[in-house]
């Protein structure tokens, strides 16, 4: 593999006829800062959620921190921070 925190190849997801991700193909190398920026609908959220395993690709292939995203174990989320825009906890969890 590269030297790439994130690294995709014609990443897509479909969803009921309607891509949501259209073959991205994207390379962030380590150490940089990026940022995923555009309208709403563009698929930032559904990319993001692609490489932490939430949603599985329709098609292509993804890496993060050098490890395919469709590898099993996904250790590599141990090592990744992931905030969601919503929170979809219990509503009878509280912090203690």
């Amino acid at each position: 593999m590269s030297t790439y925190a994130i690294e995709t190849e014609q990443l897509c997801k479909r969803l009921d006829g309607k891509w949501l991700v259209d073959h991205l193909d994207l390379r962030v190398p380590e150490g940089s800062i990026f940022g995923l920026i555009g309208p709403n609908g563009a698929g930032k959220t559904t990319t993001i959620r692609m490489l932490m395993g939430i949603l599985k690709p329709t098609s292509g292939k993804a890496w993060v921190l050098s490890q395919d995203i469709s590898e099993p174990s996904g250790t590599y989320r141990t090592r990744v921070g992931y905030v969601s825009d919503f929170s979809n906890f219990y509503p009878h969890f509280r912090a203690g």
